[in-house]
């Protein structure tokens, strides 16, 4: 039994070895073969769908939202949607608004990108007289020492004496 197992083996090999005809050779003309068409189960429905609520309305669904606002009220949507639910738009079902810009909008005028470098503080350079430091907070009813700079008066002026009483 295992003998003719064997032999029927070789064989059914031996055929496969010398029938390669279909696995090597091309169709002829193989070109002009229409293919076979692939059936849409699910028909392309991208384009007949009616218009979202945001887009109808540019702003986000009453529910969509709420959502938003409520797990993450930093969001585009979440921001929008506060907006238009403070103004009434969703209560006196208003129709599409767009808020005008007289000035730059604020998304626009953040930069991006690192800060420049004119925004770091520099060295506070000072080159009057040094300046006395206290040692002891002042008590609650003393005032300060003047840290005012000392001022360079101009030469004796000969003024007129003012009379008594002024």
């Amino acid at each position: 039994m295992p003998k003719l197992t064997m032999t029927m083996l070789a064989i059914g090999l031996l055929g496969l070895a010398f029938d390669t005809r279909t696995a090597t050779a091309q169709f002829p003309n193989w070109r002009a073969v229409p293919a076979r068409p692939n059936i849409d189960v699910i028909p392309p429905l991208g384009n007949r769908l009616p218009r979202s609520h945001a887009a109808k309305y540019n702003r986000p669904s009453y529910l969509t939202g709420r959502l938003a606002y409520t797990f993450a009220p930093a969001t585009r949507e979440a921001m929008a949607w506060q907006q238009s639910y403070q103004r009434g738009y969703y209560a006196n079902h208003a129709p599409r608004m767009e808020t005008r810009f007289y000035y730059p909008k604020p998304w626009e005028v953040l930069g991006e990108g690192a800060r420049p470098r004119t925004m770091t503080p520099e060295p506070v350079v000072r080159t009057g007289p040094a300046m006395p430091r206290l040692t002891e907070p002042l008590a609650p009813g003393e005032r300060s020492i003047d840290l005012a700079p000392e001022i360079d008066l101009p030469a004796e002026i000969d003024l007129p004496a003012l009379p008594p009483g002024q």
